[in-house]
């Protein structure tokens, strides 16, 4: 007796180890193409790295937002609400509050690689500034209190006012710092104090310190000491930071405060 077929069970059976021994082969030439390409293509991007910022970027931002940083009395720079740089991971546009000879102004300053093909105006009676970096500049007659004084902008973004140094005071060997701040400036009841000198380089650091509770969104004193050796230049920027443990300029802030009279 001849058979002509094969029984349904052992049929079955082949057609499952076909599959299986096809799925295989697969994965194999798959993969040997893979590792084939990935020796032929490039190596990837790596993504850019987040923008970190500190005071001496503090301070060229500033030189980017008025003619001259060091005719200052007092500045904020606060990342612009809302806003997102170009190119991710790049600096974000900041907002720079100025206060300068009895006047006070802002200015909407881009990291250079960053600034608009198109300048165009925020609104209201702005003024345009030709100038790399900044997208305009507002004139203000008032702050929010009296003509010239930044305080009010200052409040409102909980940033240190100082009660000593004011602007320009004297440079000394040993400079004592008390004011007051935001409980959101502090990390752990403190916040970065520098003294920048005219070309940038740092002077002296040091970390204010909380005299009470910090952990609050009201305004708490705090105090500080800078001790500088050597010869007393004729002027320097002291920068008060907005404590940012993650270095990102996203969650920058910065006080900045013209001391000398040179």
């Amino acid at each position: 007796m001849v058979r002509v077929g094969t029984s349904p069970r052992r049929s079955r059976r082949r057609s499952h180890v076909g599959i299986v021994v096809g799925a295989l082969v697969a994965v194999l030439m798959g993969s040997a193409g893979h590792a084939e390409g990935a020796g032929t293509a490039g190596p990837s991007r790596a993504p850019d790295p987040p923008a970190m910022l500190g005071a001496t970027d503090a301070l060229g931002l500033l030189d980017r937002a008025v003619v001259d940083p060091w005719d200052i009395d007092r500045a904020l720079l606060l990342p612009l609400e809302g806003a997102t740089s170009t190119t991710s991971g790049r600096m974000p546009p900041f907002r720079a509050y100025v206060e300068t000879a009895g006047a006070t102004h802002d200015a909407v300053v881009f990291p250079a690689a960053d600034t608009p093909g198109a300048v165009s105006k925020l609104g209201g009676d702005d003024e345009l500034i030709a100038g790399p970096g900044v997208l305009c500049r507002i004139p203000r007659r008032t702050a929010g209190g009296a003509a010239g004084d930044l305080s009010a902008d200052l409040k409102r973004a909980g940033a240190p006012l100082l009660d000593e140094p004011q602007p320009h005071a004297a440079l000394a060997e040993r400079l004592v710092l008390r004011g007051r701040a935001a409980g959101t400036w502090f990390a752990e009841a403190t916040f970065p104090v520098r003294l920048l000198a005219g070309d940038g380089s740092e002077l002296a650091t040091t970390h204010a310190m909380a005299d009470g509770a910090w952990m609050t969104t009201s305004y708490v004193p705090f105090h500080a000491e800078l001790h500088l050796d050597g010869a007393l230049p004729e002027r320097a920027m002291l920068v008060l930071e907005r404590a940012n443990p993650s270095g990102l300029a996203r969650h920058a802030g910065f006080v900045l405060i013209r001391l000398g009279c040179g």
